[in-house]
C-alpha cells in the first residue's frame, strides 16, 4: 500500500512503517508475519492485556500523573521518596523479590501522589492490578540493575526538586518506567 507523500513516519504505527524503495519521497506499508498467533515482530502481542501493553500504559499514565503533580510535591514528599529509594538501595544486596517490587511501586506512588486528576490515579491502579495478574514469577533483578534503578530514581527526584514544571519530567519518567517495567 503506497502512502501519500505528505504523511510522515510519525503519523504511522512505528512497528509497520518502513521507508519505501521507490524513491526518497515515498513510503510503503509492510505487513510482517508474526511468529505466533497474536504476536508482533517486536515481541508485543495484540492482546491489550499482554504484559508489554500494560507496562506501556503504566509508563504513560504514571509519567503524566507525575508531571501534573510535580509542582505540588513538598520538600517532605521528596525526602520521603529519597528515603524509600534508600531502602531500595539497601535491599539491592540481599534482594527479596516481593520487597524490591513493593519499594519500586511505593517510590513511584510517592512521585505521582499529588496529581489532582483522581481518574488518572484510578487508571494507574487498574493497570497495576492487571500487571500483577499477568506476572507469573516473582520479579528478580540483578544487583547491578537495582543500582541503576536507584540511580535513576535519584535523578528523577533531583529533576523534580530542581524544576517541578520541567516538561522533561514526563519524558524522563516514562522512559525510566518502561525500562523498570515492574511494580
Amino acid at each position: 500500500m503506497i502512502l501519500e507523500e505528505k504523511m510522515t513516519p510519525h503519523d504511522l504505527n512505528p512497528r509497520t512503517f518502513r521507508p519505501g524503495q521507490q524513491g526518497p519521497s515515498s513510503a510503503t506499508m509492510v505487513e510482517e508475519e508474526p511468529s505466533s498467533p497474536g504476536a508482533s515482530p517486536d515481541g508485543w502481542t495484540d492482546d491489550p492485556q499482554s504484559r508489554g501493553r500494560i507496562v506501556e500504559a503504566i509508563a504513560m499514565l504514571e509519567s503524566a500523573a507525575t508531571a501534573m503533580g510535580a509542582a505540588a510535591l513538598t520538600p517532605a514528599d521528596l525526602r520521603s521518596a529519597r528515603q524509600t529509594n534508600q531502602l531500595l538501595a539497601e535491599a539491592a544486596g540481599h534482594e527479596v523479590p516481593g520487597r524490591v517490587v513493593e519499594l519500586i511501586g511505593e517510590f513511584h506512588r510517592q512521585l505521582y501522589a499529588r496529581c489532582a486528576n483522581s481518574r488518572l490515579i484510578e487508571l494507574i491502579g487498574e493497570e497495576m492490578t492487571l500487571l500483577r495478574a499477568v506476572e507469573h514469577d516473582p520479579v528478580r533483578l540483578s544487583p547491578a540493575r537495582l543500582r541503576g534503578i536507584v540511580e535513576e530514581h535519584e535523578q528523577l527526584v533531583d529533576l523534580i526538586a530542581t524544576d517541578p514544571t520541567a516538561p522533561t519530567i514526563r519524558y524522563v519518567l516514562r522512559a525510566h518506567r518502561e525500562r523498570v517495567c515492574y511494580l
